[in-house]
């Protein structure tokens, strides 16, 4: 039996600055369970909150025990 053909290489696209700066800008949507999206704003919120205390202490380090977010 003899093994199928390579298939060949697609051109390659070269984008522009333009399309660049857009594509990065696209949000990357994946399929998520509501459980992983609720975990995901969590965690951005406790990080937000962190960088925010972090500023207002004049840059000193700040331990920070989150008993529930929003």
């Amino acid at each position: 039996m003899e093994s199928p053909a390579p298939m060949p290489f697609p051109e390659p696209h070269w984008r522009t600055k333009g399309e660049a700066l857009r594509d990065s800008q696209r949000p990357v949507i994946t399929p998520r369970t509501t459980g992983e999206i609720e975990a995901q704003k969590r965690t951005v919120t406790i990080i937000i909150n962190a960088a925010r205390l972090n500023l207002n202490a004049g840059g000193f380090e700040a331990v920070i025990e989150v008993e529930a977010v929003r």
